[in-house]
């Protein structure tokens, strides 16, 4: 127990180590980022800049982006195919790498198909969640995500 409590007492000199410069490959790893990342009297705007541990000045904070409108289904089904397809192409070569133990190619290829279709009723769910919401608040011309 004498030692957990000697590991307090050499935090204290990590505090210095963001500006003393021998602790400076030290400082930008972990104990350097955190330290300028709140600055003091920063408002929700970010017009304030801080200093990076580099001494760099960081452009102003903005706020984040509304996401962009995707076509999830079309995404995941065409990876789902591509998993089944390399499954499928890969079947006739079983034996080549069964003899040189790469069977878990083929195998990894079915696992990605498997999964692209648990993918693809996730996302066919969502896709009618969304549009059942916006259906609910009113629609517009907007109204179905990806419906066809």
């Amino acid at each position: 127990m004498g030692a957990v409590t000697d590991q307090p007492a050499p935090q204290p000199p990590e505090r210095p180590e963001p500006s003393a410069p021998s602790g400076s490959a030290g400082a930008s790893s972990s104990s350097g980022s955190p330290a300028p990342a709140p600055p003091a009297g920063g408002d929700a705007g970010g017009a304030v800049r801080a200093e990076s541990p580099a001494g760099k000045k960081r452009p102003a904070l903005r706020e984040a982006p509304e996401p962009l409108e995707a076509n999830d289904v079309a995404t995941v089904t065409v990876g789902t195919v591509i998993w089944f397809a390399l499954f499928v192409v890969q079947l006739p070569f079983y034996g080549w790498y069964s003899d040189h133990g790469h069977t878990w190619f083929i195998w990894t290829c079915l696992a990605g198909g498997c999964l692209g279709l648990l993918g693809l009723k996730y996302t066919r769910g969502r896709r009618d969640a969304i549009a059942r919401a916006r259906a609910a608040q009113g629609g517009g011309p907007d109204a179905p995500v990806g419906a066809a």
